[in-house]
């Protein structure tokens, strides 16, 4: 049985947040590739033109998505952590006899294999979907048993399959 019981930090809810968002579709990354090309594109012209008043629609269209995170995503963000007790509260994953538990102070319950739908991982934390929206996050930090990351992610890749990219 391999334990690890956290606390999600600010940052690392944040973090996973972060993970969350760069997963985006195939679709979504080519329309913000082209939305960066086309302000590019924008901006040379205006410089070539001397038409300076185009030049801030070429930069907004450059800096909207990194105006977008720090303006809208990220306050909202830091507003639900800190507005939600139960993001705050302490967590504890498990893996006993082949099975996913999850737990809190209030409630412990054994998750189904079948329930995740994908998973997905960087340095900072391991996603877990149950829907395309909801995901729990396991933060990876030194607090975690040295085996628990591998033995988690063999099991999720026997159980669910190779994790999103």
């Amino acid at each position: 049985m391999t334990t690890f019981q956290y606390t999600l930090t600010e940052a690392q809810f944040i973090a996973a947040q972060r993970l969350h968002v760069s997963l985006r579709s195939r679709g979504q990354k080519l329309l913000r590739g082209l939305t960066l090309l086309l302000g590019v594109a924008v901006v040379a012209g205006s410089l070539y033109e001397h038409t300076y008043w185009l030049l801030l629609a070429g930069l907004i269209a450059i800096f909207a998505p990194w105006l977008s995170w720090t303006f809208t995503t990220l306050p909202r963000l830091l507003k639900t952590y800190r507005s939600s007790p139960a993001l705050q509260q302490s967590n504890c994953i498990a893996l006993r006899d082949g099975q996913l538990c999850t737990g809190t102070d209030q409630a412990d319950s054994t998750l189904p294999w079948s329930h995740i739908i994908q998973w997905a991982e960087n340095e900072h934390n391991l996603l877990l979907y149950l829907q395309p929206q909801l995901f729990i996050i396991v933060p990876k930090n030194s607090d975690a048993p040295p085996d628990f990351f591998s033995s988690l992610r063999e099991q999720m890749q026997a159980q669910v399959g190779p994790p999103v990219a």
